[in-house]
């Protein structure tokens, strides 16, 4: 659950570990043994099997949007069970209520009286925050009559209610801060993964995976193994998944051998894309670490991208390497080494780096290229599919141009709408693993539908539809701000 792997052979694997345990007792002639139990477990592999490692919780727990993705009675099991992990032998022994509720610190509507730091980057800093309000450090359990009276209460009112209101152990490094932010989001995360991890420990972690968790405060926590030689930073969130999968070595093999074709290797926190010196916004061939079949990647490989940007690969040898299909497919990590002979095949030389970058060519109603390498990027696995089918009902509207929009460093972040009625944008659209999130420039007084929410500045409507059923009232948003006076 903690790491969103599928339980749906949860049913096959109990009743294989009861023929096991029981085959093991009827050898040794005596009764069953909770050994032989964690030797079964600790040995499964596969998607909806394996022991996840300290490292891969750890991840999931700094980075998964929390309140988001797990259904709430699963998420207050878990912060009722780290509540009653932080305890000692000389805690009071106060028993749980019933009616206690989950309660952002950070409150999910914080525009009116959490103000962004100063000189920072407003959208970037906006998308940051969006982005920890609802992971596990952001959490806590209140009573629901408190919960009311907080709502979106500021830091220091938030802090003294607490501090004067709750007994939990939960709270108590959460008014020790003297500010709440993104980064004490963080640093309370990696404490209650530490007390996750010591709840639900997996038997016989590798050392790899100890020296990944031994790290204190203020130690910078990286990937184990060598890190990455250019960018290490960035690389860090994906080699740490890679390393947790046991595919770490595979995964800076790709790095390597990309770069030295001449390739352009873009790192996300999930996954590393391999983008064309010609354009880093196509995607030629994305990989996503996992834990199956005792380490493997995810990945998706672009036969006509290779055909389309890498000089002198006609179509026919690109499938002929790589295969026709460009649908999501599992590379084995013992298989990475050819399939980087097959990218070799394809590019026996390095390629040159261009003197610019060409803008894509616009078709009208078409999504461009660019745009659907973002989408892999930034919503693989489960957002694909929605993320597409939006930015195609959208290309669909006369008038609309779609284009990617670039951080800082330049990498690819998010795509924005704009329409010939207007010259600014209409919409900016954020593909996210779980939902989109679609910040429409409409008035904060303008219907939500009873779906989107609302807020001050300019874009003042904000919808995050995490299904296909939800996209209807998404477009009829989005028409309603081409129809508004200019």
């Amino acid at each position: 659950m903690l790491v969103r792997q599928t339980t749906k052979n949860y049913n096959v694997v109990f009743l294989a570990l009861l023929n096991a345990v029981r085959g093991k007792a009827e050898q040794r002639g005596g009764p069953p043994s909770g050994v032989d139990v964690v030797d079964f477990l600790a040995r499964l592999q596969g998607e909806s099997q394996f022991w996840p490692s300290a490292g891969r919780v750890r991840a999931a727990l700094r980075s998964l949007p929390a309140y988001a993705v797990f259904p709430r009675p699963r998420l207050r099991m878990v912060l009722e069970a780290l509540e009653l992990g932080l305890r000692t032998d000389l805690t009071e022994k106060v028993t749980l209520p019933a009616d206690l509720t989950i309660e952002h610190v950070l409150p999910q509507r914080w525009q009116s009286h959490w103000p962004l730091p100063g000189g920072a980057d407003e959208l970037q800093a906006r998308l940051d925050r969006d982005s920890a309000v609802h992971r596990i450090g952001n959490l806590t359990l209140i009573t629901g009559k408190l919960n009311s009276t907080q709502s979106n209460a500021p830091w220091l009112a938030k802090r003294e209610w607490l501090r004067s209101h709750s007994l939990l152990r939960l709270k108590a490094d959460i008014i020790e801060q003297t500010e709440w932010d993104e980064v004490a989001i963080d640093a309370r995360s990696d404490r209650l993964a530490d007390v996750a991890l010591r709840l639900w420990p997996r038997p016989n972690d590798s050392e790899e995976d100890e020296a990944l968790d031994s790290a204190g405060e203020g130690e910078t926590r990286v990937a184990a193994g060598p890190p990455d030689p250019e960018r290490p930073d960035a690389f860090a969130s994906v080699l740490l998944l890679a390393d947790g999968a046991g595919v770490g070595e595979q995964m800076r093999r790709i790095i390597e051998v990309a770069r030295e074709l001449g390739l352009h290797p873009r790192p996300d926190r999930y996954s590393v894309l391999l983008a064309p010196p010609a354009d880093r916004r196509v995607m030629l061939v994305a990989v996503w670490p996992q834990s199956d079949f005792g380490g493997s990647f995810r990945i998706i490989k672009s036969p006509s991208a290779f055909a389309r940007y890498i000089p002198g690969v006609h179509p026919d040898a690109a499938r002929a390497a790589l295969g026709a299909s460009e649908e999501a497919g599992v590379l084995h990590g013992s298989d990475t080494e050819h399939l980087l002979a097959a990218i070799r095949t394809l590019i026996p030389e390095p390629l040159e780096p261009p003197a610019g970058v060409p803008e894509e060519p616009e078709a009208p109603g078409r999504v461009p290229d660019s745009v659907r390498a973002l989408i892999r990027l930034r919503a693989a696995p489960s957002g694909i599919e929605l993320a597409e089918a939006f930015a195609e009902a959208a290309a669909r509207i006369p008038g609309t141009h779609l284009r990617v929009q670039r951080s800082k460093a330049g990498e690819p972040w998010y795509f924005r709408i704009r329409h010939d009625r207007f010259s600014s944008a209409i919409a900016y659209i954020h593909p996210r693993p779980h939902e989109l999130y679609v910040e429409y420039r409409l008035p904060r007084s303008h219907p939500t539908y009873d779906f989107a929410t609302s807020r001050d500045g300019p874009y003042g409507i904000v919808a995050q539809p995490r299904s296909p059923d939800d996209l209807p009232v998404v477009m009829r948003l989005l028409n309603d701000t081409i129809a508004r006076e200019g």
